[in-house]
């Protein structure tokens, strides 16, 4: 008796085992499981854009951080000057990131990037075309974007 029984518990081990062997190695009784769906990730938010006369949270710091555009006309075009008169302190680190110039309907006219190292965040950029308005744009590693537009007259 005692032999029979033990039979019977070894053979139910080993159907347990290699049923559960089977599914671990995906054999042909696996049964289907249900993958977990990836949830997709949010865009990014989007950075926002601050101005002279929105500077958001940083109220008081648009003398250093809203660019300032001068242009002047040439004969092939036009010459455009973009500065931020912002500190430039590589032991905070502190400064400016970036200087992006683009027309009216937001086409790219030009763009410079600087170190914390650099003396100053001043871009020029020679254009062949005359647009009907600038937009200059630049990242401050601390306070975000600034933006500042004028008319081309």
């Amino acid at each position: 008796m005692k032999s029979r029984f033990a039979l019977t518990v070894l053979a139910a081990l080993a159907a347990v085992f290699l049923t559960a062997f089977a599914i671990g190695c995906g054999g042909a009784e696996t049964p289907a499981v249900e993958e977990a769906a990836e949830t997709p990730e949010p865009p990014p938010a989007e950075e926002p854009v601050f101005t002279k006369d929105d500077p958001g949270a940083w109220e008081g710091k648009e003398s250093g951080h809203v660019p300032v555009i001068e242009y002047e006309k040439t004969d092939t075009g036009l010459t455009v000057t973009v500065t931020v008169n912002h500190v430039m302190d590589s032991e905070a680190p502190h400064y400016i990131e970036w200087i992006k110039l683009m027309d009216g309907e937001g086409a790219v006219l030009g763009e410079s990037s600087f170190e914390a190292t650099d003396e100053k965040a001043v871009a020029t950029f020679e254009l062949t075309t005359v647009p009907a308005k600038l937009v200059a744009h630049e990242r401050c590693n601390i306070h975000g974007i600034w933006m500042e537009e004028v008319d081309v007259t």
